[in-house]
Protein backbone atom coordinates (compact mmCIF):
# COMPACT_ATOMS: atom_id res chain seq x y z
CA UNK A 1 0.00 0.00 0.00
CA UNK A 2 2.89 2.46 0.78
CA UNK A 3 4.49 1.72 -2.51
CA UNK A 4 1.61 2.62 -4.25
CA UNK A 5 0.72 5.39 -2.60
CA UNK A 6 4.28 6.66 -3.44
CA UNK A 7 3.51 5.77 -6.48
CA UNK A 8 0.56 8.02 -7.20
CA UNK A 9 2.01 10.91 -5.22
CA UNK A 10 4.51 10.56 -7.99
CA UNK A 11 1.90 10.38 -10.99
CA UNK A 12 0.52 13.71 -9.11
CA UNK A 13 3.79 15.26 -9.04
CA UNK A 14 4.18 14.32 -12.72
CA UNK A 15 0.86 16.08 -13.76
CA UNK A 16 1.49 19.30 -11.77
CA UNK A 17 4.48 19.58 -14.01
CA UNK A 18 3.52 21.53 -17.30
CA UNK A 19 6.53 20.01 -19.17
CA UNK A 20 5.20 15.94 -17.75
CA UNK A 21 1.86 16.87 -18.08
CA UNK A 22 2.06 17.89 -21.90
CA UNK A 23 3.79 14.65 -22.74
CA UNK A 24 1.76 12.42 -20.59
CA UNK A 25 -1.83 13.83 -21.93
CA UNK A 26 -0.55 13.09 -25.25
CA UNK A 27 0.55 9.78 -24.67
CA UNK A 28 -2.69 9.07 -22.87
CA UNK A 29 -4.52 10.29 -26.00
CA UNK A 30 -2.34 8.23 -28.51
CA UNK A 31 -2.85 5.29 -26.35
CA UNK A 32 -6.70 6.00 -26.35
CA UNK A 33 -6.86 6.42 -30.19
CA UNK A 34 -4.74 3.39 -30.87
CA UNK A 35 -7.02 1.17 -28.68
CA UNK A 36 -10.00 2.77 -30.22
CA UNK A 37 -9.06 1.99 -33.41
CA UNK A 38 -7.99 -1.34 -33.25
CA UNK A 39 -11.48 -2.23 -31.35
CA UNK A 40 -13.70 -0.65 -34.00
CA UNK A 41 -11.39 -2.19 -36.61
CA UNK A 42 -11.57 -5.48 -35.10
CA UNK A 43 -15.77 -4.86 -34.48
CA UNK A 44 -16.32 -4.03 -38.27
CA UNK A 45 -14.45 -7.67 -39.95
CA UNK A 46 -16.26 -8.89 -37.22
CA UNK A 47 -19.42 -8.02 -39.05
CA UNK A 48 -18.31 -8.49 -42.07
CA UNK A 49 -17.09 -11.92 -41.22
CA UNK A 50 -20.43 -12.69 -39.92
CA UNK A 51 -22.29 -11.31 -42.97
CA UNK A 52 -19.99 -12.94 -45.65
CA UNK A 53 -19.70 -16.76 -42.83
CA UNK A 54 -20.66 -19.45 -45.00
CA UNK A 55 -19.09 -23.43 -46.11
CA UNK A 56 -18.17 -22.08 -49.42
CA UNK A 57 -16.68 -18.75 -48.41
CA UNK A 58 -12.92 -18.11 -48.54
CA UNK A 59 -11.40 -15.88 -46.37
CA UNK A 60 -9.72 -14.33 -49.18
CA UNK A 61 -13.33 -13.45 -49.82
CA UNK A 62 -13.78 -11.64 -46.30
CA UNK A 63 -10.84 -9.59 -46.63
CA UNK A 64 -11.25 -8.20 -50.05
CA UNK A 65 -14.78 -7.41 -48.79
CA UNK A 66 -13.22 -5.03 -45.60
CA UNK A 67 -10.86 -3.45 -48.04
CA UNK A 68 -13.88 -2.15 -50.17
CA UNK A 69 -14.87 -0.76 -46.83
CA UNK A 70 -12.09 0.39 -44.47
CA UNK A 71 -12.16 4.14 -45.55
CA UNK A 72 -15.43 4.16 -44.70
CA UNK A 73 -14.80 2.23 -41.06
CA UNK A 74 -11.74 4.50 -40.35
CA UNK A 75 -13.73 7.48 -41.19
CA UNK A 76 -16.73 6.36 -38.90
CA UNK A 77 -14.13 5.01 -36.32
CA UNK A 78 -12.40 8.54 -35.64
CA UNK A 79 -15.90 10.59 -35.54
CA UNK A 80 -17.53 8.32 -33.07
CA UNK A 81 -14.72 9.08 -31.19
CA UNK A 82 -14.39 12.10 -31.05
CA UNK A 83 -18.31 11.92 -30.03
CA UNK A 84 -17.76 9.53 -27.05
CA UNK A 85 -14.83 11.45 -26.08
CA UNK A 86 -17.09 14.47 -26.29
CA UNK A 87 -20.38 12.82 -24.48
CA UNK A 88 -18.34 11.31 -21.72
CA UNK A 89 -16.50 13.60 -20.72
CA UNK A 90 -17.29 17.46 -21.68
CA UNK A 91 -15.28 19.29 -19.44
CA UNK A 92 -12.00 17.52 -20.34
CA UNK A 93 -12.81 18.28 -24.29
CA UNK A 94 -13.03 21.00 -26.34
CA UNK A 95 -16.62 22.24 -26.95
CA UNK A 96 -18.41 21.11 -30.54
CA UNK A 97 -18.12 24.72 -31.52
CA UNK A 98 -14.47 24.11 -31.61
CA UNK A 99 -15.42 20.98 -33.49
CA UNK A 100 -17.42 22.09 -36.19
CA UNK A 101 -18.13 25.94 -37.03
CA UNK A 102 -19.70 27.65 -40.46
CA UNK A 103 -16.82 29.92 -40.37
CA UNK A 104 -14.52 27.80 -40.06
CA UNK A 105 -16.41 25.50 -43.02
CA UNK A 106 -16.47 28.28 -45.32
CA UNK A 107 -12.99 30.11 -44.23
CA UNK A 108 -10.41 27.84 -43.69
CA UNK A 109 -11.96 24.53 -45.24
CA UNK A 110 -13.53 25.57 -48.29
CA UNK A 111 -10.48 27.57 -49.54
CA UNK A 112 -7.74 24.80 -48.52
CA UNK A 113 -10.14 22.13 -49.81
CA UNK A 114 -9.58 23.97 -53.09
CA UNK A 115 -5.45 24.24 -52.92
CA UNK A 116 -5.68 20.39 -52.41
CA UNK A 117 -7.79 19.31 -55.29
CA UNK A 118 -5.98 21.52 -57.42
CA UNK A 119 -2.33 19.72 -56.60
CA UNK A 120 -4.11 16.72 -56.67
CA UNK A 121 -4.91 17.20 -60.60
CA UNK A 122 -0.96 18.84 -61.60
CA UNK A 123 -0.13 15.47 -59.79
CA UNK A 124 -2.04 13.24 -61.61
CA UNK A 125 -1.42 15.31 -65.03
CA UNK A 126 1.92 14.53 -63.96
CA UNK A 127 1.10 11.21 -63.60
CA UNK A 128 -0.10 10.92 -66.75
CA UNK A 129 2.65 12.73 -68.42
CA UNK A 130 5.45 10.72 -67.35
CA UNK A 131 3.40 7.66 -68.45
CA UNK A 132 3.45 6.10 -64.85
CA UNK A 133 -0.90 6.76 -65.01
CA UNK A 134 -3.38 6.43 -67.96
CA UNK A 135 -6.44 8.05 -68.64
CA UNK A 136 -9.08 5.37 -70.05
CA UNK A 137 -11.76 7.51 -69.42
CA UNK A 138 -14.96 7.71 -67.70
CA UNK A 139 -16.34 4.18 -65.62
CA UNK A 140 -19.85 5.74 -64.85
CA UNK A 141 -22.34 3.59 -67.03
CA UNK A 142 -26.43 3.93 -67.18
CA UNK A 143 -26.67 0.48 -65.49
CA UNK A 144 -24.06 1.43 -62.58
CA UNK A 145 -24.90 4.90 -62.80
CA UNK A 146 -26.42 4.94 -59.27
CA UNK A 147 -24.31 2.42 -57.50
CA UNK A 148 -20.96 4.81 -58.71
CA UNK A 149 -22.29 7.71 -57.25
CA UNK A 150 -23.29 6.28 -54.27
CA UNK A 151 -20.09 4.73 -53.62
CA UNK A 152 -18.25 7.69 -54.75
CA UNK A 153 -20.61 9.86 -52.00
CA UNK A 154 -19.44 7.37 -49.43
CA UNK A 155 -15.76 7.50 -50.02
CA UNK A 156 -15.92 11.17 -49.85
CA UNK A 157 -17.66 11.82 -47.08
CA UNK A 158 -15.56 9.19 -44.89
CA UNK A 159 -12.13 11.06 -46.64
CA UNK A 160 -13.89 14.06 -45.11
CA UNK A 161 -14.73 13.00 -41.77
CA UNK A 162 -11.73 10.71 -41.23
CA UNK A 163 -9.65 14.27 -42.19
CA UNK A 164 -11.94 16.28 -40.65
CA UNK A 165 -11.02 14.91 -37.05
CA UNK A 166 -7.67 13.47 -37.11
CA UNK A 167 -6.95 17.19 -37.95
CA UNK A 168 -9.40 18.31 -35.04
CA UNK A 169 -7.62 14.89 -32.83
CA UNK A 170 -4.12 15.21 -33.72
CA UNK A 171 -3.79 19.32 -33.11
CA UNK A 172 -5.74 19.57 -30.08
CA UNK A 173 -5.05 16.33 -27.99
CA UNK A 174 -1.51 15.86 -29.31
CA UNK A 175 0.61 18.77 -30.84
CA UNK A 176 -0.92 21.38 -28.55
CA UNK A 177 0.13 19.68 -25.10
CA UNK A 178 3.11 18.60 -26.34
CA UNK A 179 4.17 22.05 -27.31
CA UNK A 180 4.02 22.96 -23.42
CA UNK A 181 6.75 20.10 -23.07
CA UNK A 182 8.91 20.01 -26.42
CA UNK A 183 10.69 22.57 -28.76
CA UNK A 184 7.63 23.39 -31.14
CA UNK A 185 9.52 22.26 -33.96
CA UNK A 186 10.01 18.37 -32.10
CA UNK A 187 6.28 19.24 -31.01
CA UNK A 188 5.45 18.82 -35.00
CA UNK A 189 7.73 16.22 -36.02
CA UNK A 190 5.94 13.69 -32.96
CA UNK A 191 2.84 14.20 -33.91
CA UNK A 192 3.87 13.67 -37.39
CA UNK A 193 4.70 10.61 -36.45
CA UNK A 194 2.01 9.27 -34.52
CA UNK A 195 -0.26 10.45 -36.99
CA UNK A 196 1.87 8.05 -39.60
CA UNK A 197 2.10 5.33 -37.28
CA UNK A 198 -1.79 4.93 -36.16
CA UNK A 199 -2.41 4.31 -40.12
CA UNK A 200 -0.77 1.36 -39.88
CA UNK A 201 -3.61 0.01 -37.58
CA UNK A 202 -6.18 1.87 -39.83
CA UNK A 203 -4.39 0.65 -43.17
CA UNK A 204 -2.39 -1.85 -45.05
CA UNK A 205 0.41 0.41 -45.72
CA UNK A 206 4.23 0.21 -46.39
CA UNK A 207 7.33 1.93 -45.23
CA UNK A 208 7.67 4.27 -48.28
CA UNK A 209 3.91 5.12 -47.50
CA UNK A 210 4.20 5.68 -43.78
CA UNK A 211 6.94 7.74 -44.34
CA UNK A 212 5.18 9.95 -47.48
CA UNK A 213 2.15 10.16 -44.80
CA UNK A 214 4.59 11.23 -42.00
CA UNK A 215 5.68 13.81 -44.16
CA UNK A 216 2.30 14.86 -45.04
CA UNK A 217 1.49 15.51 -41.57
CA UNK A 218 4.90 17.56 -41.21
CA UNK A 219 3.52 19.99 -43.47
CA UNK A 220 -0.06 20.27 -41.71
CA UNK A 221 1.17 20.86 -38.93
CA UNK A 222 3.38 23.93 -39.73
CA UNK A 223 0.64 25.10 -41.50
CA UNK A 224 -1.60 24.71 -38.27
CA UNK A 225 0.95 26.50 -36.64
CA UNK A 226 1.03 29.52 -38.89
CA UNK A 227 -2.51 29.89 -39.00
CA UNK A 228 -3.69 29.26 -35.56
CA UNK A 229 -6.14 26.39 -36.59
CA UNK A 230 -7.05 23.37 -38.41
CA UNK A 231 -9.47 23.76 -41.18
CA UNK A 232 -7.07 24.94 -43.98
CA UNK A 233 -4.95 21.87 -43.75
CA UNK A 234 -7.67 20.02 -43.07
CA UNK A 235 -9.14 21.24 -46.45
CA UNK A 236 -6.08 20.48 -48.39
CA UNK A 237 -5.44 17.22 -47.40
CA UNK A 238 -9.40 16.38 -47.89
CA UNK A 239 -8.78 17.88 -51.41
CA UNK A 240 -6.08 16.15 -52.46
CA UNK A 241 -7.08 12.78 -51.30
CA UNK A 242 -11.09 12.91 -52.64
CA UNK A 243 -9.85 14.32 -56.29
CA UNK A 244 -7.10 11.90 -56.26
CA UNK A 245 -9.20 8.40 -55.22
CA UNK A 246 -13.60 8.75 -55.62
CA UNK A 247 -12.90 10.82 -58.57
CA UNK A 248 -10.02 9.78 -60.73
CA UNK A 249 -9.52 5.94 -59.31
CA UNK A 250 -6.27 6.35 -58.13
CA UNK A 251 -4.89 4.31 -55.02
CA UNK A 252 -4.74 6.24 -51.56
CA UNK A 253 -4.04 4.68 -47.91
CA UNK A 254 -3.73 1.09 -49.14
CA UNK A 255 -7.08 1.45 -50.71
CA UNK A 256 -7.69 0.57 -54.38
CA UNK A 257 -11.17 1.12 -55.73
CA UNK A 258 -12.70 2.25 -58.79
CA UNK A 259 -13.86 6.18 -59.24
CA UNK A 260 -15.85 8.69 -61.17
CA UNK A 261 -12.80 8.28 -64.19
Amino acid sequence: MESFSISLESIERRLKNPVSAGILKSAIALGTLGAWTAFFRLLAMTLVTAMLISPDTRFSQITDAFASIELIVSGLGMLTLIILSRALNPLAHPRYDDLISTWRFEKRFLPGFAVGGALALIWTLALVAGGTANWVGSNLSYEDAALTLTNTTLRTLAILFLVWCDEFFFRNSIQAPLQKSLRTEWAVLVTAIAFSTTKLIQFDLGRAQWLTLTLVSLNLGLRNLKDGDFGRPAGIWTGFLVLLHPVLSLPVLGNDIQGLF
